[in-house]
């Protein structure tokens, strides 16, 4: 997917962030350099930190499991309702940083380098994390509502971070040129339809995860003003 315009920086008009057609006077080459320099995409310091984080915890968990990890998944906090209901409510979190195998962490961290990084450049990083947790909540909330049994992952998450995506060009319409929001949801709306439907193919997905985890991560982003609309130019042009 590409980065529908959001990795673009801080300061320009929003219509330059998603394609705007005006033109632009010619200016010399300190100038133009300084230009480059400053439309280079801002780090997705948090989307690196969490891949980080799971990889670190995969680590630690292979380790304490003698290479299986789901020996020790529910000692590291996966998504036991039983455990729940006894008053463990960190259960509700902790599953977002554990994985089950190597094909389930390594697919989950590319989604989220892959996806993470152009929502994280759109809402900013404070709200990015914000979105981020409570989709993973929510997800983890409706699995335990829908599956008893155990469960772990960070996807609802990531769907989260989807149907952040998705909002974004619905909440904000009026803010965009004409054809952003259509070519925003043109890249996002089949991601998600092709997840979803991985999801409901194999066996062994906690799909409604998944689902809470989407919804979830819309439902906060209706709440939150992305930087990517906030941003003013903290050095204006001078005549």
């Amino acid at each position: 997917m590409r980065q529908f315009e959001s990795s673009a920086p801080s300061g320009h008009p929003l219509t330059a962030r998603f394609g705007s057609a005006r033109q632009t006077p010619p200016v010399d080459a300190s100038r133009r350099e300084q230009s480059e320099t400053d439309e280079r995409p801002p780090l997705p310091v948090v989307t690196y930190a969490l891949t980080a984080i799971n990889v670190i915890v995969f680590m630690l968990m292979m380790s304490a499991g003698h290479g299986d990890v789901s020996s020790v998944a529910e000692m590291f906090g996966a998504k036991v309702n039983s455990l729940i209901q006894q008053g463990q409510w960190w259960r509700f979190l902790t599953p977002v940083f554990l994985h089950g195998s190597l094909i389930h962490i390594v697919s989950n961290s590319l989604s989220l380098v892959w996806f993470g990084s152009s929502i994280e450049r759109l809402y900013g990083p404070r709200k990015y994390l914000l979105i981020y947790i409570l989709a993973g909540i929510a997800g983890n909330i409706a699995s335990y509502i829908h599956m008893p049994g155990l469960s772990l992952g960070a996807s609802g998450a990531i769907f989260g971070l989807i149907g952040a995506g998705v909002t974004f060009p619905i909440r904000y319409r009026s803010l965009l040129p004409k054809d952003a929001p259509q070519r925003i949801l043109g890249q996002i709306v089949p991601i998600a339809a092709i997840n979803l439907y991985i999801g409901y193919s194999l066996p062994g997905i906690d799909n409604w995860a998944h689902m809470g985890g989407l919804v979830g991560g819309a439902l906060v982003a209706l709440f939150l003003i992305p930087d990517v609309l906030t941003d003013r130019d903290p050095h204006p042009a001078k005549n």
